[in-house]
């Protein structure tokens, strides 16, 4: 995996996080994957407190540990017992950090029929250069976050 690249974390779990032995507090475990992928996103789909929550008549059942990891990060809760998840997914996937370039893993035959798609669409002229000795395409317009980037090149097999 890709140093740089932003870590989407969702968790779901119907109970608290029970780990045995239990050692790392969830401030622990944030300060840890702050430093190990400062770009991440933490989403916790659990059981919220009984008060709030859609099915959870137990507060033993709620995830404080997850949604005390989630909070730190500034992430997304989603009550395990809502029908609909997909809301809090697309929050988390807008949350990642958008790239301002993207190292290309081949070298680039010819840089000059190099194509950007985002979500699908070809990127404008001039919203992007490539760098031959760098192998890498800087985007002059960053892409906002949830944006599907697709980079399309013919490369040079053995280089």
């Amino acid at each position: 995996m890709r140093p740089d690249a932003g870590l989407l974390i969702i968790f779901v779990s119907d109970e608290d996080e029970q780990s045995y032995p239990n050692i790392h507090t969830p401030p622990m475990f944030t300060s840890w994957l702050n430093s190990y992928r400062p770009d991440n996103y933490i989403t916790s789909i659990v059981h919220l407190p009984p008060a709030e929550s859609l099915c959870n008549f137990n507060a033993t059942n709620t995830g404080d540990n997850y949604i005390e990891a989630t909070n730190i990060n500034n992430g997304t809760i989603i009550d395990i017992c809502s029908d609909d998840w997909t809301a809090g997914i697309t929050d988390a996937v807008i949350e990642t950090e958008p790239f301002e370039y993207y190292d290309l893993s081949k070298n680039v035959a010819y840089p000059e029929y190099l194509q950007v798609f985002y979500d699908g669409i070809p990127a404008a002229p001039g919203s992007f250069t490539v760098n031959e000795a760098e192998n890498r395409v800087y985007f002059t317009r960053v892409p906002t976050g949830g944006t599907l980037v697709e980079i399309g090149y013919y490369y040079q097999p053995y280089h």
